[in-house]
């Protein structure tokens, strides 16, 4: 039995430069090619590791073609091209169209997933966690959505890189025991009662003063009802938007009711 070509190491500080440029993903962008300067600048570091000469030159214009995916899961996107690289490198079977077709599948796929659990899931919750927090008078409240986003997203890409550069089967074993969608999820379903609660400190809201507020804890038990109306709408996977609408009216008809 042949055994498998050895594949390059990658050192570390090369790894580090990966994550780190993928911040700037998005720094580039362009109609033409949507992510792929920035992408192709995430990733020169390996290359250069992997290549050299005319090899890097090509390796560099062959992932200047069109790329798009969740800048959040770029860095996963490119520790697996690389990784990729450095099989098809290791092995003397390059072969540009299929690493394209692969780069362009996997920007796709996990352009979705992210797309769906850091704008659609994480970014409304910590946001209604942040107001609801305001509202219940604490001043750093918006904390609660630019320190937990920032720190997921900071984790996503440094380990995304290293996942990826583990190769297709590592990835797919971690998604296995950690599905986004279940995740996803769970976090609109706490979002609409976040909602929920949300409606009811802005109904229990002392109108004598509209700079300062009163919470009546009967008042807010009382709108309970509106919590489990939300829970009830997110999970018949309504989306967040409608679920809004719906609790902008009932505000509106219980301000209404009280004046």
């Amino acid at each position: 039995m042949k055994n498998s070509p050895q594949l390059p190491r990658i050192p570390r500080r090369v790894r580090i430069s990966m994550a780190l440029r993928s911040f700037l993903i998005e720094s580039a962008w362009n109609n033409r090619g949507k992510q792929n300067l920035g992408f192709c600048f995430s990733i020169l570091p390996a290359l250069k590791t992997l290549y050299s000469g005319n090899e890097l030159l090509e390796a560099a214009k062959r992932h200047l073609s069109v790329f798009n995916t969740n800048p959040c899961f770029s860095g996963l996107v490119a520790g697996m091209v690389v990784e990729q690289e450095a099989r098809e490198q290791g092995g003397k079977t390059l072969d540009g169209p299929k690493m394209l077709r692969m780069k362009s599948t996997l920007g796709s796929s996990f352009g979705a997933i992210g797309d769906d659990l850091m704008w659609l899931s994480l970014k409304p919750f910590l946001a209604v966690l942040a107001v609801l927090l305001f509202l219940l008078g604490h001043e750093w409240a918006f904390l609660w959505l630019v320190v937990p986003f920032s720190l997921a997203n900071v984790i996503l890409r440094f380990r995304g890189v290293e996942l990826g550069l583990r190769g297709a089967p590592a990835v797919s074993r971690y998604f296995e025991r950690t599905t986004p969608k279940h995740a996803s999820a769970a976090l609109k379903r706490a979002t609409s009662v976040l909602l929920g609660a949300v409606a009811g400190v802005l109904l229990s809201w002392n109108h004598s003063s509209f700079a300062e507020f009163n919470i009546h804890w009967f008042s807010f038990i009382s709108v309970l009802p509106i919590i489990v109306v939300c829970f009830i709408l997110r999970s018949r996977n309504v989306s967040s938007g409608k679920i809004g609408a719906v609790i902008c009216g009932l505000i509106l008809i219980g301000i209404l009711l009280t004046v």
